[in-house]
Formats: C-alpha cells, structure tokens, sequence
C-alpha cells in the first residue's frame, strides 16, 4: 500500500513577545443617541387609535408600559403587537387570548 504526503506550506507565528490585547475596555455609550419613549397620555391616546380596529381587544397604558387584554384571531396578533411597539412604548404586555 503506497501513501502520498502532500506538502502544503502554513506560516505558524510564535505568540513569544507579542503583547496581549486588553479586551475588557468598555465604550462609553454615545450620549447622542437616546430611546426615545411616550409619554401616557399620548401614548394611551395612540394605543386606543390601534385597539379600536380590533373588536374584543382592550389596552391599559400604566407608565409607558402598555397591557393587552381581551380576544385576538391568530392572524391578527403580529399586526396588533407591531403597531402598538410602533407607538413606542416602555414594553407590550400580551395578556391577549387568542382564537
């Protein structure tokens, strides 16, 4: 049984005095930039515009999270959740039963 080597070149580089890289700098967060969230009574003014649109579904807006109840199809539910994050607020609670 014959078996062939086949040389391929690989540069190997020693670690030996190299410096190692400080990875637990932290970067400061850029100051300009802010999440910007509503305010209540906007945002529950906004969140009855989009509930309105959905028979059987009820929103209470409490310090810029704002809570679904009631019933929702399955095929309405993202469309709902994504209009309501559009508004902006602090969290979406989807306490929402679905048919």
């Amino acid at each position: 049984m014959m078996s062939f080597v086949l040389g391929t070149s690989v540069a190997l580089e020693s670690c030996k005095g190299k410096k190692t890289a400080n990875t637990t700098e932290q970067s400061k967060p850029d100051e300009t930039t802010t999440v910007q969230v509503s305010d209540d009574q906007t945002l529950r003014s906004s969140v009855n515009d989009v509930v309105k649109e959905y028979n059987g579904v009820t929103a209470e807006v409490d310090n810029g999270i704002v809570t679904l109840k009631g019933t929702i199809q399955k095929d309405n539910l993202q469309n709902l959740i994504m209009k309501i994050q559009e508004l902006k607020p602090k969290k979406v609670e989807n306490k929402l039963v679905i048919k």
